[in-house]
């Protein structure tokens, strides 16, 4: 059952995502799986079962272009969410919202939104923020959004620039490469 496990506690799913093949061994996964249970641990209050049974890894995925959202472990959880397969009142926990997506602020925004709209609670663990529906009916809501768009700015910006320098430095390769000198 996706919604509620025997216990009738909500269930708690990990999204855990790096974009390169060359981060494989280091040690992303880990910190973000180790992230996850701290926090289920560290809120008995919340009762959270953390989900085994769906496999919500991204290795080697880029979030820029939103990959993850569209063939990714995170696009088969959105499309879960909006079949109804996983109920409102689940959460989802990421390491930060990088991990959820690095695209321009309003296609991230628009994403956050429709998992927040659909009663999924969302909760980035490196700053312990929680994104509800139902705080939206006072100004918690509007705070964590505002801090989530900033955010995702900062993201998409850095993952721009990033870009311009890999694409300079395969540049200069090149050209090095036709004037017939070494890379």
């Amino acid at each position: 059952n996706l919604l509620f496990g025997i216990s009738g506690m909500p269930i708690a799913y990990s999204y855990k995502r790096f974009s390169s093949d060359a981060q494989e061994g280091n040690d992303s996964i880990r910190r973000q799986t180790a992230a996850a249970n701290k926090y289920i641990d560290d809120h008995p209050e919340l009762e959270l079962v953390l989900d085994t049974t769906l496999s919500l890894t991204d290795a080697g995925v880029s979030a820029y272009k939103g990959k993850n959202l569209k063939q990714g472990a995170l696009g088969v959880f959105m499309d879960a969410v909006r079949d109804d397969l996983i109920k409102p009142g689940s959460w989802l926990l990421l390491e930060s919202l990088d991990r959820f997506t690095r695209q321009s602020v309003n296609i991230a925004a628009n994403e956050l939104l429709s998992l927040i709209n659909r009663g999924i609670v969302v909760v980035t663990l490196h700053n312990q923020t929680v994104y509800r529906e139902e705080d939206f009916s006072g100004t918690e809501g509007l705070v964590n959004l505002l801090g989530a768009l900033i955010a995702m700015q900062g993201h998409h910006a850095e993952q721009v620039t990033k870009g311009k320098r890999v694409a300079a430095a395969w540049k200069n390769n090149y050209s090095k490469a036709a004037a017939g000198g070494h890379v």
